[in-house]
């Protein structure tokens, strides 16, 4: 089998050689680390003398150009990275939110070739109760976990950034204040919201003005997000040093104005975390967890994120050898969608908050471990529900600075327009991500528990440590699975990124679902676009296929992958709900 360093050698032949080359792209969600808040701001070792591509791969036009411009200014992959995201905050709300929303990332550190990983998911109140909670209502404030997302771009910064964060927040400020111009997608999802009822009063003055639902290319405005992040900046630039100014900006979220506010008007809705919940809140950082597979290294968020169900699948999939040539064998997507099922049946007996769980990590990603996997899967039928263990909706981006450093990102408030109050901030409804029905559950609600959080961004470094490929796909229960494919078509079929992420995908759901009411339909997803004799050949092993269609079903995924010598990338985006932009820029 060609190892996975020719192969990636195979696929740098996008070679940026002009200024910008612009790539359309697509739309559609640990242990307890050492180090906690922005109270210090360490100074990274110099970065490599070799000159780095830059790349910037998100689901808007605006926030890639926001996030460009700050790597202009001298700025470094985690700046970049908080400015997309606060501009994604502005003009994708339904989706994430820097403040209210969670956030699971990895970073790239190219002077010490380690990938670490960074917890911003916020925990359930302590006040909740089994006994009040509506269980069976996905949506409202009363679903909202403590925001952890603010506190882990301030810890991001607080490692690795470079620029002051009025900078950092300035294109989002704008763009809040002065308005934006509505999209397609904004207008059918404040629709969508309406027809659910998830969009509360608050968001309701922003998007329903005079009744009605904003229309695409009317601007839309938003004064009071703009005023919560100005005041941010305000009270970052009041300090008189950086390190400072990250602890005030923090401290105003968690423990000052901003942070009371929110909790005032969240509370009111019915929020079970307190002042006193939001005050004890840190987001951590610490190692990833990875899986060696054949000459490369996949690196994964760890538990209580999915992240090791990629890694688990990954590791049985890596014992079956694929090559080249079995890209469009229906054997190998037979095998793929079988070790999907076995992986996220694991995910349901283990993965939870590792402060609450013991999570087998080792055992699970172990070589024998991926062997006994491989050994219970057919190759002439399948496994269907309930599946034992075999032990005794998000946002995605990705940025890469010129010094080879690199962020990929997936955050998320969980898929509703529920703004907290005044602050124009939308929350989180994660809560709904947990199961109150099942307390044999890693994932069973209980006061002060993380959700397992869907969102898992990956990282490949190749045996020497170079990043070659990063990525992340939305979609909850999809991210894992469709990631594991968009892996597997770069690594084993030597496809390009962008062919990677275009080609049609599987997503099993053969395990109880994240969301409540946590329905296991026994079946496979398979898009319309696979080829009818696979479809075939997967009927007849006894797969229950359901032919379905666009991103919904399928989530939509970005991936950048890096030539040798960092000179090149290959961007891989969605083609299924066209909406944004990835740019590679040359080095130098």
């Amino acid at each position: 089998m060609p190892s996975r360093s020719r192969i990636f050698a195979a696929l740098a032949v996008v070679v940026v050689s002009a200024l910008v080359v612009a790539v359309v792209v697509t739309r559609d969600d640990p242990e307890p680390a050492a180090q906690a808040g922005p109270v210090t701001t360490t100074t990274p070792p110099p970065p490599e003398a070799e000159p780095h591509v830059e790349a910037v791969v998100t689901i808007d036009q605006r926030a890639t150009d926001a996030a460009l411009a700050v790597l202009d200014d001298g700025g470094t992959a985690a700046d970049a990275a908080v400015t997309a995201a606060a501009v994604l905050s502005v003009v994708e709300p339904y989706y994430s939110n820097l403040i209210g929303g969670e956030t699971a990332a990895l970073y790239y550190d190219a002077a010490r070739q380690e990938v670490r990983s960074l917890d911003g998911v916020g925990f359930v109140g302590e006040e909740f109760s089994l006994d009040t909670y509506r269980g069976g209502q996905p949506f409202g404030l009363d679903q909202a976990l403590v925001p952890g997302s603010w506190d882990g771009w301030m810890v991001l910064l607080a490692e690795h950034g470079e620029l002051g964060l009025d900078r950092l927040l300035r294109p989002a400020i704008e763009l809040a204040r002065d308005g934006h111009v509505a999209t397609a997608e904004l207008q059918n999802q404040v629709v969508s919201a309406l027809g659910a009822g998830s969009i509360n009063a608050a968001a309701r003055a922003v998007y329903v003005p005079g009744g009605r639902a904003v229309r695409a290319g009317e601007t839309v405005v938003q004064s009071d997000f703009a005023a919560s992040l100005q005041g941010i900046a305000d009270v970052f630039a009041a300090a008189d040093s950086r390190t400072a100014g990250l602890r005030a900006a923090r401290d105003h979220v968690y423990r000052g104005p901003l942070g009371a506010a929110l909790t005032e008007a969240a509370r009111a809705e019915g929020a079970t975390f307190t002042a006193a919940d939001m005050a004890r809140f840190e987001a951590t950082t610490g190692e990833a967890i990875s899986l060696e597979y054949d000459d490369v290294t996949v690196h994964q968020t760890p538990p209580g994120t999915q992240g090791l169900t990629m890694l688990t699948a990954l590791n049985t999939i890596e014992k079956a050898d694929l090559r080249p040539e079995d890209a469009a064998s229906p054997d190998a997507a037979h095998l793929v969608i079988e070790a999907l099922k076995l992986a996220m049946a694991d995910r349901e007996e283990f993965v939870g908050d590792p402060a609450f769980t013991d999570v087998p990590v080792e055992a699970l990603l172990s070589d024998d471990y991926g062997r006994q996997q491989l050994a219970r899967i057919d190759p002439g039928s399948s496994i269907d529900a309930p599946i034992a263990s075999g032990l005794d909706n998000t946002t995605t981006f990705q940025v890469v600075d010129a010094g080879g450093n690199a962020v990929a990102v997936t955050t998320s408030t969980g898929y509703q327009l529920q703004a907290a109050g005044s602050t124009g901030i939308m929350m989180n409804n994660r809560m709904r991500y947990m199961t109150a029905t099942d307390p044999g559950s890693p994932n069973f609600l209980e006061p002060g528990k993380k959700v397992r959080y869907t969102g898992n961004p990956y990282i490949v470094t190749d045996a020497d440590g170079a990043l070659r490929l990063l990525g992340g796909t939305i979609g909850g229960d999809t991210q894992a699975q469709v990631q594991t494919q968009h892996v597997v078509n770069v690594l084993d079929f030597g496809l390009s990124a962008a062919d990677a992420i275009a080609r049609y995908r599987f997503v099993t759901q053969n395990t109880p679902g994240s969301i409540a009411p946590h329905r296991t339909p026994n079946q496979v997803r398979v898009e319309t676009s696979t080829p009818s004799d696979v479809v075939d050949s997967l009927r007849r092993r006894g797969q229950n296929v359901s032919l379905q269609s666009g991103s919904g079903p399928f989530g939509y995924g970005t991936m950048v992958v890096i030539g040798s010598g960092g000179r090149s990338a290959d961007l891989g985006v969605d083609p299924r709900v066209p909406t944004a932009a990835g740019v590679a820029r040359p080095p130098g």
